[in-house]
């Protein structure tokens, strides 16, 4: 078993792991969604006119998926073990009973802590738990790793939309008759498409599209709508602060321990 703050070395590998995934998953995006990815069309409208669109011709890789599921994982995981750090650091023999807790409430996660489940988590740990607001409208980052870890452990992959946030649009040339549109309509996440134009018949229009994509969470009770990477790094810092967090408080009980008679 470790010794004393060796132990923290466990949910760091686990967070820096998660990390690296962050990175992956964000190098696999930018490789499967570049601009071969996107197909320009002109479908002919009810009145005859010409409705330019940019349409997505890739879904959000299985890769993907698995690689957002192990980071996830890592993040949460990384919870867990430092509060079992700590745990071993203080002196606790085979501390079986520890976990990073959450709750629906506050008096949720008082009652939690004061379950057997828990007995092992040391009093100043608890503390800190109970500042961090692990519960529903608390720490809504911490409350949203659990979230969104849970359905992917236990029951399926998330399921992320795809959403293009903007358009460069570079036109060329451009001869438009009546009844003629200009400007973008939002990105449509369900048919993967924007229309870009809608130009009266026998426009002519030449132009080039390029246009950044992001994955978002959908279906899930926290962060819906928002992009998987940012959100995810958002994550990643805000468990990194609670893994510092413990084991400064764990080293400053270490000294107490230290130097008392």
């Amino acid at each position: 078993m470790p010794r004393r703050t060796e132990a923290f070395s466990s949910p760091k590998i686990l967070l820096e792991r998660a990390r690296s995934l962050i990175r992956d998953l964000e190098a696999l995006l930018r490789r499967h969604f570049d601009q071969s990815a996107f197909e320009n069309i002109v479908e002919i409208g009810d009145l005859g006119q010409q409705i330019h669109k940019l349409k997505l011709i890739r879904g959000v890789p299985d890769e993907a998926k698995t690689v957002l599921k192990d980071c996830i994982s890592n993040l949460r995981d990384a919870l867990d073990h430092a509060v079992y750090a700590s745990a071993v650091a203080l002196g606790r023999k085979d501390p079986e009973d520890t976990a990073f807790p959450f709750a629906a409430t506050h008096a949720d996660l008082l009652g939690k802590l004061r379950s057997k489940k828990f007995k092992d988590i040391p009093d100043v740990i608890q503390q800190i738990i109970i500042e961090l607001k692990p519960y529903v409208g608390g720490n809504d980052l911490l409350v949203g790793l659990n979230r969104i870890r849970n359905p992917s452990t236990h029951m399926s992959l998330l399921r992320p939309l795809i959403d293009v946030p903007g358009i460069n649009m570079n036109i060329k040339k451009l001869s438009a008759n009546p009844p003629s549109t200009f400007g973008y309509t939002e990105w449509d996440c369900v048919r993967n498409e924007i229309i870009l134009m809608e130009i009266g018949m026998g426009s002519i229009a030449e132009y080039e599209v390029s246009a950044p994509v992001n994955i978002v969470f959908t279906d899930t009770k926290s962060f819906n709508g928002e992009p998987i990477i940012e959100k995810i790094l958002e994550v990643a810092n805000e468990v990194e602060r609670v893994i510092a967090m413990i084991e400064f408080q764990t080293r400053v009980q270490l000294r107490l321990l230290s130097s008392s008679p």
